[in-house]
């Protein structure tokens, strides 16, 4: 399936990570600015599937999704809510940047905080 750098990108930020491994590079990088960088397609891919399985257990709402492109670059804003088995939620801003080479998923930068109940 062929899929445009749009839609890779906005797969991956729903969360629909398994439809975006074809278009990931062996090189990938992904910077969780304030945590951890992660290098390397088979540790994104790792990352991905933990963070799956966490959202297996939630249920997420989104309230904004933006999407700005470019002819390499895509940027998402989002906010999302949460809500776990037991009924306790949480906000959530993010704002990622994905970067592109010849269709490919070369770098990604996530910028990511917990919105108090007031947001």
């Amino acid at each position: 399936m062929e899929l445009t750098i749009k839609q890779i990108a906005e797969a991956f930020s729903n969360h629909n990570f398994e439809i975006t491994y074809p278009f990931v590079s062996d090189n990938i990088q992904w910077n969780m600015v304030g945590g951890e960088l992660i290098i390397g397609k088979g540790n994104v891919i790792k990352t991905c599937e933990q963070s799956a399985n966490y959202l297996k257990t939630v249920e997420t709402t989104f309230s904004k999704f933006l999407v700005l492109e470019t002819d390499t670059f895509i940027t998402i804003d989002s906010v999302s809510d949460y809500i776990d088995q037991d009924k306790n939620t949480s906000k959530v801003a993010s704002c990622d940047i994905y970067k592109f080479d010849s269709g490919q998923l070369i770098e990604i930068t996530s910028y990511c905080i917990e919105l108090g109940k007031e947001n």
